[in-house]
């Protein structure tokens, strides 16, 4: 279950920064076949990508990083919740944008 839990994370992490080459060499011959094995690279059992990823880059920057996060969100968390208190004890009409 582990293997898939840091598979999923390296890959949404990675997905959401492929969007930087895609614009600068996306025209590239062979790009795309390029980040398919990447991606086979990260799920293969022989290669443990996603894993080598996850130890080497993604978690000593969470550990690194972790009051910073933690407190990022309970800020969110704070601001959520005074947002849906608003609306209950106001009303949606308030929190709306006038026409």
């Amino acid at each position: 279950m582990k293997k898939w839990l840091v598979y999923w994370m390296v890959y949404g992490i990675c997905t959401s920064l492929f969007f930087i080459p895609d614009i600068l060499i996306g025209w590239f011959p062979l790009y795309d076949e390029a980040k398919c094995f990447f991606v086979v690279y990260l799920w293969h059992t022989k290669t443990q990508g996603a894993l080598f990823i996850y130890e080497t880059y993604v978690g000593p920057f969470l550990v690194r990083n972790e009051p910073l996060i933690d407190q990022r969100a309970n800020g969110l968390k704070s601001k959520g919740l005074a947002s849906v208190r608003r609306v209950l004890y106001t009303g949606p009409h308030t929190t709306a944008s006038a026409w």
